[in-house]
């Protein structure tokens, strides 16, 4: 009886995991560089297989009613969405694999959300201004790109952004 219900549960559990997952994607889907989350679901090995009892402790009828599922994995769609041309000249995209690397002053965060700014400081910075953009500096290092007004940025397709202030 106590096992029927245990399975039951897992069934019902599966099942607010599924709902709570496409929430999260129906609610993000018109973010910009969006990812969907994906749930990957696996069937639990029946009770007397999972305690490695082998046949000796098998109940039958608990081993005909199986073992119920397991989320295995929640992981992120990374395949390339659609690109739209905007018109605007800070509005970037990654075709491919790629981040944009973005700095809070302190830590650094990767994002595919192309839609950047000038900040009031005259950075790049993310379309809500929270974040900088961070570019690869001279031996390794990072730096954030001062920028001098919107009408002088151009941006190669390597990725190389060039203003009348910074390269």
């Amino acid at each position: 009886m106590m096992y029927g219900i245990y399975l039951s549960t897992t069934g019902a559990l599966m099942r607010m995991a599924q709902q709570d997952n496409i929430a999260n994607n129906l609610a993000n889907a018109n973010t910009a560089a969006f990812k969907p989350n994906l749930l990957v679901y696996r069937q639990r090995a029946m009770e007397s297989r999972e305690n490695f009892a082998g046949n000796y402790l098998a109940h039958p009828l608990e081993d005909l009613s199986g073992g119920g599922l397991l989320i295995s994995e929640n992981s992120t769609d990374y395949s390339q969405g659609q690109l739209e041309h905007t018109n605007q000249p800070l509005d970037l995209a990654i075709e491919g694999k790629g981040f944009f690397t973005v700095t809070d002053g302190q830590r650094k965060f990767f994002t595919r959300a192309g839609n950047l700014t000038v900040d009031p400081e005259g950075y790049l910075a993310t379309a809500d201004g929270k974040y900088r953009l961070v570019t690869a500096g001279g031996r390794g290092g990072m730096h954030t790109l001062r920028v001098e007004g919107n009408e002088n940025i151009t941006v190669s397709g390597i990725g190389r952004v060039t203003s009348g202030v910074n390269e």
